[in-house]
């Protein structure tokens, strides 16, 4: 499926063409997102290797809801650097928040990354206590309560949406993708210790059917919507190009097929 497949995930948004969903007094919308995430009093994280997961251990329902569909979350895990793109840049990281529906369809609530130079200090109890060594685990006591500061981004700048796949092999299709249009700022050594303990972990954007298939017909008059808030202040927002991470199609590719959990 990774190579045949007609709606691959990541893909590369054109902020020109594709439309920010969800903007306060833009009107209706293809796509409805109701997104429930209360603080979580307790926090398992595990080193895979590839990335580093978190899963709420406190038995409070944190989902969604994507055109009347209920989705459930079920962990959330972090990719450096990001997978989607926007205009052709990648950002420091991505987190997906991995959601399930009782039918047992996917859905994954995505925010794009930039490095910033001060610590988030409402993220870095998730940070605290990442096991070094793949396989390992650890179970977080403290309280994470920033959960508000990402539902608060998703309703500032509204998002990006598409049916798409995992990113991971088989990367089966059929999933609905919700990503934040405004990117969320953490520290730049919180973003570089994670990528130390994951390294690459990015599959390359690819070609989506549904996603042109839904662009608008000609673009904006040259101004580019990044989010909500760049359409209200006609400017754009810029993400963040680490170095390391500057690469032909070629060369990501490539290691994203010597990946170890490929």
């Amino acid at each position: 499926m990774c190579k045949e497949g007609k709606q691959q995930s990541p893909v590369n948004f054109d902020s020109s063409l594709d439309t920010v969903h969800g903007c306060p007094g833009a009107g209706s919308s293809d796509w409805r997102v109701n997104v429930s995430m209360p603080a979580m009093n307790a926090v398992n994280v595990s080193n895979l290797g590839h990335t580093v997961r978190w899963t709420p251990a406190d038995g409070v329902r944190r989902g969604m809801v994507v055109n009347g569909i209920e989705y459930s979350l079920i962990q959330f895990h972090i990719h450096t650097p990001s997978e989607h793109h926007v205009d052709n840049m990648p950002f420091d990281a991505e987190w997906h928040f991995y959601h399930t529906s009782a039918s047992g369809h996917t859905a994954v609530l995505t925010y794009l990354i930039e490095a910033s130079d001060t610590n988030h200090t409402e993220f870095q109890v998730l940070f605290d206590e990442v096991p070094i060594h793949e396989g390992e685990s650890e179970a977080h006591k403290d309280k994470f309560t920033a959960t508000h500061v990402l539902l608060e981004l998703l309703a500032r700048g509204g998002f990006y949406s598409y049916n798409g796949s995992l990113t991971s092999p088989n990367c089966d299709e059929n999933v609905r993708w919700i990503v934040a249009a405004a990117p969320l700022q953490l520290g730049r050594l919180q973003i570089r210790r994670l990528a130390r303990t994951v390294g690459f972990s990015a599959r390359p954007p690819q070609e989506n059917q549904d996603l042109l298939g839904h662009r608008r017909p000609n673009a904006t008059s040259g101004k580019h919507f990044n989010s909500c808030q760049s359409m209200t202040s006609g400017t754009s927002a810029t993400a963040s190009l680490a170095p390391t991470v500057i690469m032909s199609g070629a060369a990501a590719a490539a290691v994203w097929l010597l990946a170890s959990w490929i």
